[in-house]
């Protein structure tokens, strides 16, 4: 049974008119304004509750420059080629905005009561993760779900039938609803029970008297928005306890191959990778590759020999910079979110959200709680994107600081790899003890079963490359062996062994001593 909200008869905000409450609900937006909070308000519930009349009074007199509704429909293919929290990532509300959902991430969930059990549970955790990421980024969430009777809902659908100016917003799905009444109400009982929180508790609002209900969401979010307003900043949060374990400190970074050992790997490695790649496309599998490590570990040259014979429109190449100052005003998933694969792409991360617990964390960008609250944020995108089908893999490429510095001096002295190094690499240097402390922490509180961190020595550089190919061909492999598929990785021994013949047979031109 839906509890419904309800205000005592002699309180004072309940006895305002609508445009007087719509009118301290503007005050109150403009002082979020200035701030580095919002609020994202959630309108759910029955078909046919009238919301249209209820969201016009609830913005009537709110200031439109900086609030956004956004009305979500079903998912379209282009929604449906990325991960279902996409769509909605791109009209979360910016730092000092309100943003109103008409529908939302609830919607798919909402609108299928026969949904199987393992999708349930899967639409339900992707849920609470958005929600704990918005809340702990300083976003109010306030989430209503009007409610009503089967005889009120039989009523609302005969009045708009018969009204001929609003006839065509009855569908064929809120005749299904009706049908199924019963069982949409155990349904949506069950997702309000499993999805409310106290950080983002469900309000049920009686739909029959429209100006009550316009009346209580608006009283809810004037208290709401007011207490979020007046909540001091949380304390700086205790450093959480070092980690024992210290993973890179385990490297043996004495590890190398020989140029000959090398030369006869690479190119069947890459011939395979890239036939891999295509198999990937035609079974529509979205692969992500993360590449972190020290500055001038050999990200660059493991990125360019892994796509060395890919097809350049099967995957793109995600550099990550520091963030605008548009990017700033969200989420610091957020960015990341816009460029993830469709299915059948790779996209390969020169660096990634794992700045977060990295640089943001060295140099102060992120406090301490909130970069502490980025390893559970981070597992649980990451777990998120597997449960949709993903290959994660992630390469940590580790020198210690004695290479780093001589690689350094190599790009100072060498023209044509100046552009390689910056005042920021050498301030880098000095920091490189707090960055493995930094990697050590990140590795044991993000490495998980689904994505797994791969960490890779690199004072030899060809030692790395082949092992990232390596890598990539088993996870791609896996991925297409659970499809039942045959893949090119089956026959890569023979394939080794009939380029390292036609290596031998020819003379090594140019253009591939450049690529070894």
């Amino acid at each position: 049974m839906l509890k419904k909200l309800d205000f005592p008869k002699d309180d004072p905000l309940m006895q305002l008119k609508i445009s007087e409450l719509g009118e301290k609900l503007a005050t109150l937006q403009r002082q979020l304004k200035d701030t580095d909070k919002s609020l994202l308000i959630l309108l759910s519930g029955w078909e046919g509750t009238g919301k249209g009349q209820i969201l016009n009074d609830l913005v009537r007199e709110l200031d439109p420059r900086y609030y956004h509704l956004t009305q979500f429909a079903d998912a379209t293919d282009v929604d449906k080629a990325h991960p279902m929290l996409w769509r909605f990532f791109q009209s979360f509300p910016v730092h000092g905005r309100v943003a109103i959902f008409d529908h939302s991430f609830y919607r798919e969930l909402m609108h299928h009561p026969d949904i199987n059990e393992v999708d349930y549970l899967h639409e339900v955790r992707d849920i609470s993760f958005v929600e704990r990421l918005l809340t702990d980024d300083g976003c109010l969430v306030v989430k209503f779900f009007m409610d009503q009777s089967e005889e009120e809902m039989e009523k609302s659908l005969d009045d708009l039938a018969k009204d001929k100016s609003r006839s065509f917003l009855l569908e064929d799905f809120d005749k299904y609803q009706l049908k199924h009444y019963k069982k949409f109400r155990h349904h949506f009982e069950r997702i309000l029970n499993d999805t409310g929180t106290l950080a983002c508790p469900w309000r049920v609002i009686d739909a029959a008297d429209k100006k009550k209900a316009s009346k209580q969401i608006l009283v809810t979010l004037i208290q709401n928005l007011q207490w979020h307003l007046d909540k001091p900043e949380p304390t700086t949060a205790q450093p959480l306890p070092p980690v024992i374990n210290k993973p890179l400190s385990q490297v043996d970074l004495t590890k190398t191959l020989d140029e000959k050992e090398y030369r006869e790997r690479l190119r069947p490695l890459q011939k395979t990778a890239a036939e891999l790649l295509y198999q990937l496309y035609l079974h529509q599998i979205p692969t992500i590759v993360v590449f972190e490590g020290t500055d001038a570990s050999g990200k660059g040259g493991c990125i360019k020999r892994l796509t060395r014979q890919m097809d350049p429109r099967s995957y793109s190449v995600a550099t990550t910079a520091a963030p605008t100052k548009y990017e700033l005003a969200h989420h610091y998933l957020w960015r990341f979110y816009q460029t993830f694969p469709t299915p059948g792409h790779l996209t390969i991360y020169d660096r990634s959200w794992y700045g977060r617990v990295m640089v943001e964390r060295i140099e102060g960008f992120a406090n301490t709680q909130r970069w502490q609250e980025a390893y559970a944020e981070i597992n649980e995108m990451e777990e998120s994107l597997c449960a949709d089908g993903y290959i994660i893999l992630k390469f940590l490429l580790i020198i210690d600081k004695e290479e780093q510095l001589a690689r350094f001096k190599d790009r100072e002295n060498t023209p044509e790899k100046n552009y390689k190094i910056t005042a920021e690499d050498w301030r880098n240097h000095d920091k490189f003890d707090a960055y493995v402390d930094a990697m050590n922490d990140m590795v044991v509180r993000t490495s998980s079963m689904h994505a797994p961190w791969i960490v890779l020595p690199s004072m030899s550089k060809q030692y790395a490359r082949i092992h990232v190919l390596e890598h990539f061909i088993d996870a791609a492999s896996k991925a297409l062996e659970k499809k039942g598929v045959h893949h090119p990785a089956k026959d890569l021994e023979k394939t080794i062994e009939q380029d390292i013949a036609d290596d031998n047979a020819a003379p090594v031109n140019e253009e591939r001593k450049t690529d070894q």
